[in-house]
């Protein structure tokens, strides 16, 4: 029974070992191209353009042995439509965590119209190589 609960635990930590994790913070400070900085004058920020603007998404995989991830955010333009941007990029092999830009437009706040995030999901891949296209 000792032996049950010892490998129960070791499973168990091997399994969240492999758990992918997402956070997901505004690309920059969201801004109005033209207008005052939001951080205020002494603060020496160039706004890039609505569209340059957008989220990046930091996915936490500690003790993953994968070659990658692919990740998927899913949003709400400020027009309402839904949409969706997909990358897959390599792990990060120094830490932990793994930075993705994807630059899909001004992140909507209190004072800014823009996209609103409805999820990310990320998941390990074994291989960055392009999956071969069929012939026809």
């Amino acid at each position: 029974m000792k032996w049950m609960v010892v490998a129960f635990f070791m499973a168990a930590s091997l399994l969240s070992a492999q758990d992918v994790q997402t956070v997901v913070t505004p690309l920059g400070v969201p801004c109005e191209p033209g207008q005052a900085n939001p951080l205020g004058d002494n603060f020496p920020v160039i706004c890039p353009a609505a569209d340059q603007q957008g989220a990046l998404v930091f996915v936490g995989a500690p003790g993953s042995t994968k070659a990658g991830f692919k990740v998927t955010v899913n949003y709400t333009d400020a027009d309402g439509g839904s949409q969706t941007a997909t990358q897959t990029v390599a792990r990060n092999a120094e830490g932990d965590w793994t930075v993705v830009v994807f630059q899909i437009g001004r992140l909507q706040t209190t004072a800014l119209s823009g996209n609103q995030i409805t999820s990310v999901t990320a998941e390990g891949v074994d291989s960055l190589e392009p999956a071969d296209e069929p012939e026809e």
